[in-house]
């Protein structure tokens, strides 16, 4: 009977141990046990899966021998502290080396085991490899800072757009007057001496109200309020145009020791783009690689196709698709990959300031165009290495317009004619009448949108033709009557009446409605050059005018 007895127990306990074997062995962690000094006693299979070592080949060395130096000595520590106070510890994340070279992350959890007389005499724990779930955080912390950061530049943008406008404003008489003043000078007789003086005061203020008017320009396209002009182009053909201009040379003369290239690809590259921002996009990273090297170096700007077939992750996550790539490379210093996702922020910059440095708006302009393209900015870089910015644009179809168009707007004049400019300013009301009168235009103003339609609206219920030729509306007025609500009630009167919409930016959906209406925009601040030839385009694209409605 003690037999019997005693085979049942010896037949139970193998059961036992046959199921709790095939369940450490089907484990989905690595199942292990290491004595008192860490060296392995017991390995399941599953450290083949894990980390490519066959069971054999890790029993009897050190556990830490898996893992890097920087990691095993946490580890070590945490063991002895197991060990030494007889205590578990739980998910505690650690790096191991797989067989083939790469890291991987465990997380691993064990607790001290006795001898017969109460002694921890080693460790026994799990390995599991989380490794693709701490990619699947990282990738959410990096698609949240992204997130964050891009709704910074947000917030910054729509201050920006907001101080652009009234700085613009501000610069009009600035910008206008001194080329008014220097004809008015012309006429006077002053000695050379003192002419040439106030001819150059003069000019440093045209300077410095161009330089002002590109920042505030800048501040616009941070904004997401700067209007592009979108056609067809070619996006192979802007850096050689740039390459060729004055602003290129300026800055090749500054630098003469930085050689840049240029490689464009065999095909044309379409798209529907702003050619003027794109090219402040190019000059921008180009100045930018250019200021990154520190004596000689190399610039390189590329142009070509790519075909996306899945979704690329770098800055930015740019969707599958077709477009047109401009790139731009140096061989300069680098930069820290903790700076890259804060680099395109206004004013960001590890540069010292110089007497050539820009507004500190460069990358920021630059992040703003490409987003109003629907475009992506890619960066490859690491201190001390080459870097990339990639401007990925959708590719389109079609042919390229040229830069043509448009140009015959400036190439006209009209000489005389009857102006009504409205504006609740009364600066602006006298710097385009100065600029108009003595060219023969015949100038009346009106201080608010209901006042110049008044006008209008008295002739029309006379039976009389329109009282003007064209009308120069300020966008933001009062604020239940703007520029476009003014419009819409004239062209009641006078369908198709010439305007053109005067304003310190495009106010989107307003302006839009504005253009429907047929006007044109005349950015604030602008020269006298500006404002004669928006006239003469506006009033060479119209219709005969005069005619009341019905």
């Amino acid at each position: 009977a003690l037999n019997g007895e005693r085979d049942d127990g010896l037949r139970a306990l193998d059961r036992s141990r046959r199921k709790y074997q095939s369940l450490v062995e089907n484990c989905s962690d690595w199942v292990w046990e290491v004595d008192a000094s860490a060296r392995i006693t017991y390995s399941s299979p599953k450290v083949l899966e894990i980390l490519g070592y066959e069971p054999s080949e890790v029993t009897g060395e050190p556990i830490y021998d898996l893992m890097p130096e920087e990691d095993a000595a946490r580890i070590r520590s945490a063991f002895e502290l197991a060990v030494r106070e007889d205590r578990p510890f739980h998910a505690v994340q650690h790096i191991a080396e797989h067989k083939d070279g790469h890291r991987i992350v465990l997380e691993a959890s064990g607790e001290p085991f006795r001898d017969s007389e109460g002694n921890v005499v080693g460790v026994r724990g799990t390995d599991r490899d989380i490794t693709a779930r701490i990619e699947v955080e990282r990738e959410k912390l990096l698609l949240q800072s992204k997130l964050e950061a891009s709704k910074r530049i947000e917030s910054v943008g729509t201050m920006a757009g907001g101080v652009a406008h009234d700085l613009n404003n501000i610069l009009g008489p600035i910008v206008a007057l001194p080329e008014l003043l220097k004809e008015d000078l012309s006429q006077a007789e002053l000695p050379p001496d003192l002419r040439g003086e106030v001819d150059e005061s003069l000019e440093a203020i045209e300077e410095s109200a161009r330089r002002a008017a590109r920042i505030v320009s800048d501040l616009l396209t941070l904004g997401r309020r700067s209007r592009h002009q979108f056609e067809s182009c070619d996006l192979s053909v802007l850096p050689r145009t740039f390459l060729d201009s004055s602003q290129f040379q300026d800055l090749k003369n500054r630098h003469p020791d930085i050689d840049v290239s240029f490689e464009a690809g065999r095909e044309e590259l379409l798209i529907g783009g702003d050619r003027e921002s794109l090219m402040r996009v190019l000059a921008n990273l180009t100045a930018n690689a250019i200021e990154s090297i520190d004596g000689k170096g190399e610039v390189e700007i590329r142009t070509y196709r790519e075909e996306l077939l899945e979704m690329k992750v770098g800055r930015e996550i740019i969707p599958p698709g077709d477009y047109a790539v401009l790139s731009v490379s140096d061989n300069g210093c680098g930069i820290d990959p903790s700076d890259i996702d804060h680099m395109f922020e206004p004013y960001f910059s590890k540069k010292g300031k110089t007497r050539h440095s820009g507004s500190g708006l460069g990358l920021a302009v630059v992040h703003g165009i490409v987003k109003d393209h629907e475009g992506y900015i890619d960066v490859r870089s690491r201190k001390g290495e080459k870097t990339t910015f990639a401007v990925y644009i959708p590719a389109k179809e079609g042919k390229d317009r040229g830069s043509a168009e448009g140009a015959g707007r400036k190439a006209g004049r009209a000489d005389g004619g009857r102006v009504l400019i409205v504006d609740d300013l009364p600066l602006q009301r006298f710097i385009s009448r100065r600029c108009l009168e003595p060219l023969g235009y015949k100038v009346q103003e009106a201080a608010t949108g209901r006042e110049a339609v008044q006008l209008f609206k008295a002739a029309s219920e006379q039976g009389l033709d329109a009282p003007f030729d064209i009308v120069l509306l300020d966008m933001i007025m009062e604020p239940d009557f703007d520029g476009r609500d003014a419009l819409q009630a004239i062209t009641n009167f006078y369908p198709g009446f010439p305007a053109i919409i005067v304003s310190g930016y495009s106010e989107g959906e307003q302006f839009e409605a504005a253009q429907k209406l047929g006007a044109s925009l005349l950015k604030k601040p602008y020269t006298k050059e500006e404002l004669l030839g928006s006239i003469a385009g506006r009033l060479e694209a119209a219709p005969a005018q005069g005619a009341p409605a019905p």
